[in-house]
């Protein structure tokens, strides 16, 4: 070997333990980088929200109406009132007998003719009867004594009047109980009036709601009562078992169709999100509406609509871009989406485990959402 040749060798040598040295600490730098993952998942609850607007039905659309009949019907109907204030007194029970004869002779019974029950209770006929033979007749009993002992349940009479023989042979039954032994006696009152009102109120409004609804099948529909006259004979103070209170109402009704108003909850729903934020959706009941003004001779009413919406957070949501985590610690991100509405937990998992901060690179993270109950 010739003389200095020995340098340049270790000298080469030396680069290229150098060079392949770098080389793995780059592959290790970039196997280490490759492995760093964070996985981000978000626990978020759906939350309701109450969203109420205003709106008119009519017939022309194009000035932003939903589109609606509306008419009106007239109903009449009376509800008898007991008065809370009542007492009981005794009256006189009646009802209906069926009268039976097992013989081939037809039994002749004269009014007043007594029936004793199983209970010895005792009632009369009304009127004279023939019961036929072989065969049976209705016939309409009263108590002989006043009071509710006469007040009792389906039973058999016997006919004291008759030889014993022939009690066998004729007989009665009655089917439904008596009734009318005892009665109540109060004092109206004008809570008992007004009471009475409401409820004659409500009764016409269900019959015009039953009236209407024929003439406008497979649609939805919103009523009110718009004019009525309510009126009874009794006043506060009177001695009676019951009163009646009649009247009359005209009851508005609009119909329409259940995609008029799921098109009108959508776009009140648009309004409410104010941006990407979160996704909010109709819940599951019904809009409740409400007339505020009507104008019959154009055909318009005007609404107020209260419905209840679903709102929860839009996992494609500029807040949950997966760049504003980069570099950030646990701590951090939880911090930060915790910060978030409708968020309910959240769980940071970095691989390595001993890693520090969400890595640089967006494929290396995954944000999951997952709605909770």
């Amino acid at each position: 070997m010739y003389p200095g040749t020995q340098q340049p060798v270790k000298f080469y040598k030396f680069i290229a333990i150098t060079f392949l040295f770098i080389t793995i600490l780059l592959l290790g730098f970039i196997f280490f980088m490759s492995s760093k993952r964070a996985v981000i998942t978000i626990e978020t609850k759906e939350e309701p929200i109450d969203v109420q607007g205003q709106f008119t039905f009519g017939p022309n659309q194009q000035k932003g109406q939903i589109k609606g009949s509306v008419t009106t019907t007239l109903v009449t109907a009376s509800y008898s009132v007991t008065p809370t204030g009542s007492k009981e007194e005794p009256g006189t029970a009646v009802g209906m007998v069926t009268l039976y004869n097992n013989s081939g002779v037809s039994q002749p019974l004269v009014a007043t003719t007594r029936l004793i029950s199983a209970e010895n209770i005792l009632f009369r006929i009304k009127d004279r009867v023939i019961v036929p033979a072989n065969g049976s007749v209705d016939v309409e009993v009263y108590a002989d004594v006043s009071g509710k002992e006469g007040d009792i349940g389906p039973t058999t009479f016997i006919i004291p009047g008759l030889s014993q023989t022939r009690q066998k042979q004729v007989y009665a039954k009655n089917i439904a109980s008596m009734t009318g032994g005892s009665k109540k006696i109060g004092a109206v009152s004008a809570e008992d009036i007004s009471a009475g009102e409401k409820q004659l109120l409500s009764l016409l409004l269900q019959q015009a709601q039953e009236k209407m609804a024929k003439e406008y099948p497979d649609t939805e529909a919103v009523y009110q009562i718009i004019q009525h006259v309510v009126e009874t004979k009794a006043k506060s103070g009177d001695q009676v078992a019951t009163f009646a209170v009649e009247g009359k109402a005209t009851v508005l009704g609009v119909f329409y169709k259940d995609e008029e108003i799921s098109a009108w909850v959508n776009s009140m729903l648009m309004k409410r999100a104010l941006n990407d934020a979160e996704i909010i959706e109709p819940g599951d009941e019904k809009p409740t509406l409400k007339i505020t003004d009507y104008t019959l001779e154009k055909g318009e009413v005007d609404i107020d609509g209260f419905f209840r919406g679903i709102a929860t957070i839009n996992p494609e949501s500029k807040q949950l871009e997966k760049l504003l985590f980069f570099g950030k610690t646990k701590e951090e991100v939880r911090r930060y989406i915790l910060s978030l509405d409708h968020v309910r937990g959240v769980d940071v998992k970095f691989t390595p485990a001993w890693m520090m901060s969400v890595p640089h690179i967006a494929d290396h993270v995954t944000v999951i959402v997952k709605n909770v109950e």
